[in-house]
């Protein structure tokens, strides 16, 4: 028996709210990780392949103002070569 642990792609989701009171709403879309209730956000985490579809159903909820996705994943993150700036 071989067990290959496998790492799921994941995408982290910002939703701007309106009122704190529903944030616990939004532990059936994706694994919460950060909730501020002075700014009015939560950060939660959804897999890639549903990121869409979640982002969606999230719009469509009456408490809900904005959804953003986290841009980090599409970021290049090789900073060895030819590097233009030299310090």
């Amino acid at each position: 028996m071989e067990n290959s642990l496998e790492i799921q792609k994941r995408r982290a989701l910002y939703i701007y709210y309106n009122s704190y009171k529903h944030t616990r709403q939004l532990r059936k879309f994706g694994e919460p990780v950060y909730t501020s209730r002075k700014l009015r956000y939560v950060k939660i985490y959804v897999n890639e392949e549903e990121v869409e579809e979640v982002k969606e159903k999230l719009e469509a909820l009456h408490f809900v103002k904005e959804v953003q996705l986290s841009y980090i994943p599409d970021l290049e993150m090789d900073f060895s070569g030819n590097s233009s700036v030299r310090v």
